[in-house]
């Protein structure tokens, strides 16, 4: 059954669950807050408003003859008296009971304190709207043994550490793209656009007993230059190859070719300036030469002009020198070593 009181303020009837006994609301009416009076302290009044007044003391006969009066007097029923079994039958529901005094019947309906979202009683009163039609709330101990469960269980974190945790995560963010780039730069060459009217592209691909050569070295020569100084040969050796800050690979480009190393696909893409005859170098990453094999002469003579000395370029590495010609954009033969 639920209590039934009025605001001190504004004085409209309430009504809200027992479990709620004791503790602070807002009045749905005028929007203050109310105390919600206690169980002991509604039964206290309702039996202070049923009790009788005292009567004046009468003589003990004249006592007797009223109670002897009332014995003997026949019962007769007011007119407008209704059973309670016809009024429960003419209605499909008791309307409720309660304990009010004569003055609210003529007082507005009763207003009933309904939980409006996640909230509670205690300290911090709980805001209700009346116009909108809502659950009554009930609370029991087992839900506030289970919220303040729940508050104890929760971790309270500084700001400061979030700020900490979230600029420790950018510099890690940071520091794996650098040595990403860093690694990349080292795996793979730098890609190249044609400028000009006069650069070409020449493709191809390395092969090693029909598998992808990857790491082989590329140097497309004119035949016709004469660098001056000469470039170095160990950075340009498939094993200590440098892809960038190579000051060699600077000198072979400004005389017009190029040098790369080929790809995970095996596949490698020069750009040079033309139409000219080049020397093709191709050294083979994993292919070794055969141990005393001597080159030619006229080879000699050629890498000689380009490299001094040559031998550490080609040192243990099976290779490939020829003269191509280049007027236009071409795709070489695949070289398999």
């Amino acid at each position: 059954m639920p209590i039934l009181f009025k605001c001190e303020l504004c004085r409209a009837r309430l009504s809200i669950s027992r479990s709620k006994a004791g503790k602070i609301g807002t009045c749905p009416k005028c929007g203050e807050p109310i105390h919600i009076p206690k169980i002991s302290d509604i039964q206290s009044k309702s039996s202070r408003k049923k009790s009788k007044p005292e009567l004046a003391p009468v003589s003990s006969d004249s006592a007797v003859e009223a109670i002897k009066e009332i014995i003997e007097r026949p019962y007769a029923p007011p007119d407008n008296f209704v059973s309670p079994r016809e009024t429960q039958t003419q209605s499909e529901k008791p309307e409720p009971t309660s304990a009010v005094s004569d003055n609210d019947l003529d007082e507005p309906p009763v207003y009933e304190l309904t939980a409006d979202g996640p909230g509670q009683y205690g300290p911090v009163a709980q805001q209700f709207d009346a116009s909108l039609p809502k659950e009554s709330m009930s609370t029991t101990e087992s839900d506030t043994e289970s919220e303040s469960v729940s508050v104890l269980n929760s971790i309270l974190i500084p700001r400061w550490v979030i700020y900490f945790q979230a600029g420790l995560i950018g510099v890690v963010a940071a520091t794996f793209f650098i040595f990403g780039m860093m690694v990349g730069s080292f795996t793979t060459s730098p890609e190249r656009a044609v400028v000009s009217e006069n650069q070409f592209r020449i493709g191809g691909s390395v092969f090693v007993d029909d598998e992808v050569d990857e790491g082989a070295v590329v140097i497309a020569l004119p035949t016709k230059a004469k660098p001056d100084p000469r470039p170095q040969t160990t950075p340009l050796h498939p094993d200590s190859f440098e892809p960038v800050n190579n000051d060699s690979i600077t000198i072979i480009r400004e005389l017009g070719g190029d040098v790369v190393r080929t790809n995970r696909n095996g596949a490698f893409e020069l750009i040079v300036e033309g139409p000219a005859e080049y020397f093709l170098l191709v050294v083979s990453k994993n292919k070794r030469r055969r141990s005393g094999a001597d080159l030619e002469k006229q080879e000699m003579a050629q890498m000689g002009r380009f490299f001094l000395p040559y031998q550490p370029l080609i040192e243990n590495k099976q290779f490939v020198w020829k003269k191509i010609r280049v007027t236009s954009n071409r795709n070489l033969k695949p070289i398999n070593f």
